[in-house]
């Protein structure tokens, strides 16, 4: 493993210092060094890497915990959807008026806020405390997100704008990975420290400890509630971690945006008229 992150960084160092010299660059690093494009991109990283850990953990939950099937749990994921969309409404008139340096901040300290409002669910909270706290993720998702990707869009030179989105889009995509991967191997550590399993055989406490749902058929097998119960108070506990370093994230996102983002002039027409657009982008890729 860790040949491989040697490699990997030395192949990384190499296609940076390619890039920085060739007359065509396919990834042009020179768009860095505007301040809208760095912390707007960055910022939308902190906004990605939060909102797919949330988007991780929170089907399971809605699946294994609250028992909705597949249709079901998309359909109760759309309060984050609506909160978004009414953020990219809100947005179009706010940025420039109040400029990204306020909203975008803003935005990631109401998302924080759901996010820590949803660390505080327990088993026997039912959808509508969920729904709660998913819209209010979704508007501080469509505040923070929406901003900072417009406001990289604006930094984009017209005779590079596909450059300049790919390489957006594929930062962002790094964050989801991101988020995914880390805050789901925290939800993992969060759920095997609560799940007992001791007086199970071993292939069923394997199969329980492996995830929430095979627990769950292994207590419907072996009607054993009491490990079902386990099993569904782990996750919550394991989902309330990630909920607490999700909105840790968001937080620590703001104050970096509130120092760093550039002020309300920054921000020309240009960048308002594509709120709406990069709104219905972030949707699309939620759904």
């Amino acid at each position: 493993m860790l040949a491989s992150l040697a490699l990997a960084a030395v192949l990384l160092t190499w296609f940076v210092l390619r890039e920085r010299r060739h007359p065509h660059p396919v990834v042009d690093l020179r768009l860095f060094a505007d301040r809208r494009f760095l912390w707007g991109t960055l910022i939308a990283v902190f906004v990605n890497f939060a909102v797919m850990g949330i988007l991780f953990v929170v089907p399971q939950y809605l699946q294994a915990v609250l028992g909705n099937d597949a249709f079901g749990t998309g359909l109760r994921v759309l309060p984050l959807i609506g909160g978004l969309m009414a953020a990219a409404a809100a947005s179009e008139p706010l940025v420039p008026r109040l400029g990204a340096r306020t909203v975008v901040p803003v935005g990631l300290l109401v998302l924080g806020a759901g996010a820590l409002l949803g660390a505080t669910t327990g088993v026997t909270d039912g959808y509508g405390f969920t729904a709660l706290w998913l819209g209010l993720t979704g508007l501080g998702f469509g505040l923070a997100v929406v901003p900072a990707t417009s406001l990289v869009m604006s930094a984009l030179p017209e005779d590079n704008t596909g450059s300049g989105t790919s390489l957006l889009e594929t930062v962002q995509q790094l964050g989801g990975v991101l988020g995914v991967a880390g805050l789901g191997s925290l939800l993992s550590y969060g759920y095997l420290a609560r799940l007992h399993t001791g007086r199970l055989p071993a292939p069923a406490a394997d199969a329980a400890r492996d995830s929430v749902s095979g627990a769950d058929a292994v207590a419907a097998r072996l009607h054993d509630t009491g490990l079902a119960v386990s099993a569904h108070e782990s996750f919550v506990h394991g989902m309330n971690l990630v909920l607490t370093a999700c909105g840790t994230i968001a937080v620590l996102g703001a104050v970096l945006a509130a120092a760093f983002l550039p002020g309300r002039a920054a921000c020309s027409r240009g960048c308002s008229r594509t709120v709406a657009r990069s709104a219905a982008q972030h949707a699309e890729s939620v759904a």
